[in-house]
């Protein structure tokens, strides 16, 4: 059990060091893929947790939020959002979807 708990944990530290190299877009995706496996399709979070989680600041999320719902990816309301196309945010999340 221990060896499976350092296991993970590694990998979870590998996975972050890589994350801070990504664009804020690509964090951004990444972010709202995490809320989405922990939430489902509407997230009760706001745009400044987003941010938080993708270590940009809440201006950028905005902006990029933003795009994300004019290509109908997701939907924002007041302290939630909704993800409209999993397969949109995805590609995001891949480094897909360069106007994001």
């Amino acid at each position: 059990m221990l060896l499976a708990d350092t296991s993970q944990q590694l990998c979870r530290s590998i996975q972050m060091r890589g994350f801070w190299l990504e664009e804020a877009r690509v964090r951004i995706a990444q972010a709202l893929l995490y809320l989405f496996e922990k939430f489902g399709r509407v997230i009760p979070e706001t745009r400044a947790t987003v941010a938080e989680l993708a270590g940009t600041s809440v201006e950028t999320a905005i902006r990029i939020t933003n795009r994300l719902a004019r290509r109908g990816v997701l939907a924002t309301r007041r302290g939630q959002i909704e993800i409209l196309s999993l397969a949109g945010l995805r590609a995001g999340a891949e480094g897909g979807g360069a106007d994001l």
